[in-house]
């Protein structure tokens, strides 16, 4: 073998303990997209809970009330 084989055998990535990284297949998990104009309550729901999870207080909205206000606001929506 030579040098050069024996580099990239000796850079290989390795995790914390030393062993090599294990490499895992990737999975292709087939995803159906939908647009709409219009969402229902549920659909308010869960978007308000993960835009309040996702922004600062400063832009969250105290009440689903408040989201669907903001949301009316809006110019051609699409979702």
């Amino acid at each position: 073998m030579n040098i050069c084989g024996k580099i990239a055998t000796f850079a290989k990535p390795r995790n914390v303990s030393g062993n090599p990284f294990r490499t895992h297949e990737q999975k292709t998990i087939p995803m159906k997209i939908v647009k709409q104009t219009e969402l229902n309550l549920k659909q308010k729901e869960e978007i308000f809970e993960l835009w309040n999870d996702e922004y600062p207080e400063k832009l969250a909205n105290k009440t689903i009330v408040d989201f669907e206000n903001y949301l009316s606001k809006l110019t051609e929506q699409n979702h």
